[in-house]
């Protein structure tokens, strides 16, 4: 998305409802929505939306690799 500028992706955990999701148009315009739950005596849900600009995304993978790098050592 960042050196194209169109497509989208989902970061969601395979049997759980959360999810964010991140679209991208060919203007440079970055959809970010998302919906995150809590189940438990007191339940919660957070449901989201906003845009922003292609500049969030060079960091954002950078740091979705830093994450990765600790998850593996």
């Amino acid at each position: 998305m960042d050196r194209a500028l169109t497509g989208s992706a989902l970061l969601k955990p395979l049997y759980e409802d959360h999810f964010i999701e991140l679209q991208v148009d060919n203007s440079g315009r970055v959809t970010i929505r998302g919906e995150l739950h809590e189940y438990s005596a007191s339940p919660q849900h957070l449901r989201f939306q906003f845009e922003t600009d292609q500049t969030c995304l060079a960091p954002l993978v950078a740091d979705l690799r830093a994450c990765l790098q600790l998850a593996v050592t």
